[in-house]
């Protein structure tokens, strides 16, 4: 029995590994060109109600197809699952680098890029699940994001820089190279399955506590992840290498924090979930007064660690309430947090006024103290 158990933990260790050098190159390539993508769509003259839509309809795509992805995944394994992920990544950059010329619909760009998402995010969460220790799963997830925003610390500066001097193509270029082999290390060891047993009904009859925590992450992230960058890039920063350096010093600040986080959300998941609940919501609050790329600079620094606070124990927590049924369970978070961020963004399609969505961040934020 103990040569057994320690076969069993070395096969987990192993797994997580994988997990952990997969997401190292698959952060930094995202993070080169991720917050540049809605600043460089309203570039090529699309409205900002038309940017703001083609996000809605990514997070509209992922929650739809959570469920074949579900179907996917039970024939084919969870890692397969990831690793199809790929060709609909190239796909969406391909399609992003022809913009300019084939004018392909941003709908379209988008439904790729929420089946993507879909497939991603469902194999990875069920996989970290099956393999991660129970006892400290708060100290692997904090590892995980540790090994994720490290290698995103230099992502946006570079990027920043290759868009500087080189443009917005070539930088599709590079990313799209680097996250086409981001699935390889899921390829060393075999794929764990786990019975797929789902019930629709079931995935949305859940304590209202657990819904609004959901919906107030799906918001708080629809908004940061969107409206934030379009609103610093050309409201106060302006420059490409500026906004990279901001949210490279954001990353820093959260890199930092999860050393400590990751122990404490062990033991405290709740408790430190209200307090990053608390803290987001007064810096969404401060938000609203800024002025200068300084202001930015500390503010985005402070959301950093105060996203480190919420982002171990919300993790941990939804692992947690999945236990009795992980697939179904890993489904209702993906499908919950996107209805929402495709909710939240498609009210705001028509705002004009950036400011006022600070508010709904701060909201949002104290939502996530029910979870």
């Amino acid at each position: 029995m103990p040569h057994m158990t320690h076969h069993l933990h070395t096969a987990y260790a192993l797994e997580l590994r994988e997990i952990y050098v997969s997401k190292a190159i698959r952060s930094f390539a995202l993070s080169m060109i991720g917050i540049f993508v809605p600043i460089y769509l309203l570039q090529l003259n699309y409205s900002l109600s038309a940017v703001i839509g083609f996000y809605a309809i990514i997070a509209a795509t992922h929650a739809i197809m959570t469920v074949p992805a579900a179907r996917i995944a039970a024939k084919w394994g969870f890692k397969h699952t990831i690793i199809l992920s790929t060709p609909f990544f190239v796909i969406f950059y391909l399609m992003l680098y022809s913009l300019d010329t084939m004018r392909w619909p941003l709908w379209s760009i988008a439904v790729i890029w929420g089946i993507k998402n879909a497939l991603f995010w469902l194999g990875y969460h069920v996989h970290f699940t099956l393999v991660a220790h129970s006892k400290q799963e708060g100290r692997e997830i904090g590892f995980a994001r540790i090994v994720g925003l490290g290698m995103s610390v230099l992502g946006p500066v570079i990027g920043g820089l290759i868009l500087t001097f080189f443009g917005f193509k070539s930088l599709v270029m590079i990313a799209m190279i680097i996250l086409a082999i981001s699935g390889i290390p899921y390829l060393l060891t075999k794929d764990p399955h786990e019975s797929v047993n789902y019930s629709i009904s079931r995935i949305f009859k859940m304590d209202p506590r657990n819904a609004l925590g959901f919906i107030g992450k799906g918001m708080e992230s629809g908004i940061g992840g969107v409206i934030w960058p379009i609103f610093v890039f050309f409201a106060i920063v302006q420059t490409y290498t500026n906004m990279g350096i901001i949210t490279s010093l954001s990353l820093v600040f959260g890199v930092l924090f999860t050393f400590v986080i990751g122990r404490f959300s062990d033991i405290y998941r709740r408790i430190v979930l209200r307090i990053g609940g608390f803290v987001n919501a007064i810096i969404w609050g401060v938000r609203i007064v800024i002025t200068t790329t300084f202001h930015v600079a500390i503010v985005d620094s402070l959301y950093g660690a105060s996203q480190t606070l919420i982002y171990i124990p919300f993790t941990a927590l939804s692992y947690d309430k999945s236990r009795a049924n992980i697939v179904e369970g890993i489904m209702r978070r993906e499908i919950m947090l996107n209805i929402s961020r495709a909710a939240t963004l498609a009210i705001l399609i028509p705002v004009t006024n950036l400011l006022g969505t600070f508010i709904m961040g701060s909201g949002a934020s104290l939502m996530l103290i029910a979870f």
